[in-house]
């Protein structure tokens, strides 16, 4: 699914939410090999994984997004570069096709900027349209800045995998926070009600 452009004006600067274009292609591959530079060690792949990145694997990735019904990606952009993105990518299996995954970056010149809460919020509001329930991540326990920002969002922390992620060969425990859209917890409460 598409989202259409939104713009925010944050500390007199123009910052343009929407899903990414064919024509993003390149501003993508560059974009995400400097994030895994810069951040390696809170994601799944070591910081020289997208410095091969070819632009025709992103268009082909922009393509398959956007014409997903269930799925979702947003950009930031600033001044022509991208700062920062989400993706919601659906389970794809039939009864857990309410269900969707979250991964998110923004580059460490604009934290602080509120980009993560926009983009989390703007996810959120997008649901509906997704057909989607919930929102379902994974978040390594040293990230205390990224567990501040889902908790603040109403995420909720459901459990932990002990050693899931290694990074340097070190293992590190990933906590799971799931959010329920407003729709989706009715349903839940009203279904606790009734097998009472």
């Amino acid at each position: 699914m598409k989202i259409k452009p939104n713009q925010h004006i944050i500390k007199n600067k123009k910052f343009v939410f929407s899903s990414p274009a064919d024509e993003d292609a390149p501003l993508l591959a560059i974009y995400f090999k400097k994030l895994f530079h810069q951040s390696a060690k809170y994601l799944n792949f070591s910081e020289e994984y997208y410095d091969s990145e070819d632009v025709e694997k992103q268009r082909c990735f922009i393509q398959s997004i956007n014409q997903e019904k269930s799925s979702c990606a947003i950009i930031i952009k600033h001044e022509d570069e991208i700062v920062g993105h989400l993706v919601l990518k659906n389970f794809g299996s039939e009864r857990a096709a309410h269900r969707t995954t979250l991964a998110m970056g923004v580059l460490k010149q604009y934290h602080r900027l509120g980009l993560g809460t926009s983009l989390i919020e703007l996810a959120q509001q997008s649901t509906d349209k997704l057909n989607i329930y919930a929102i379902e991540l994974r978040v390594r326990d040293f990230n205390h800045a990224a567990r501040h920002l889902y908790e603040k969002q109403q995420f909720i922390k459901v459990g932990e995998i002990q050693g899931a992620a290694c990074v340097d060969g070190k293992f590190y425990n990933e906590s799971l926070y799931v959010w329920n859209s407003k729709s989706f917890q009715l349903i839940l409460e009203k279904q606790a009600r009734s097998s009472m």
